[in-house]
């Protein structure tokens, strides 16, 4: 990453602009069997009675977003989003646009 800023710079490039996003890294941690913490930290493999991805997703859908659909907030916003908003979001800021040989 640091060879990756370096380099961006050298460039003329706003490397924090290039490399930063707007999503924040969200871990989620859900204990599916007794004991995992400890099967986990001991690095045993998983109990065979694991419960299915099909199971998984539906408590996901029962707990979160059965939740999210109804705020409307939420809703207004992912209304107002569309291509441009995404384009927007994506976009490079203080970034020129063509550098001559001279420049690099």
């Amino acid at each position: 990453m640091r060879q990756l800023r370096e380099g961006l710079d050298a460039l003329n490039f706003e490397s924090n602009d290039v490399l930063q996003h707007n999503q924040p890294r969200i871990v989620y941690a859900l204990e599916l069997h007794p004991n995992a913490k400890a099967l986990l930290a001991l690095n045993r493999s998983r109990p065979i009675d694991s419960p299915s991805m099909e199971a998984v997703a539906t408590k996901w859908i029962e707990r979160w977003l059965s939740k999210r659909v109804m705020n409307d907030e939420i809703l207004d916003r992912m209304e107002s989003i569309g291509v441009d908003t995404v384009k927007a979001d994506l976009a490079l800021t203080n970034a020129p646009t063509q550098l001559s040989i001279g420049e690099l």
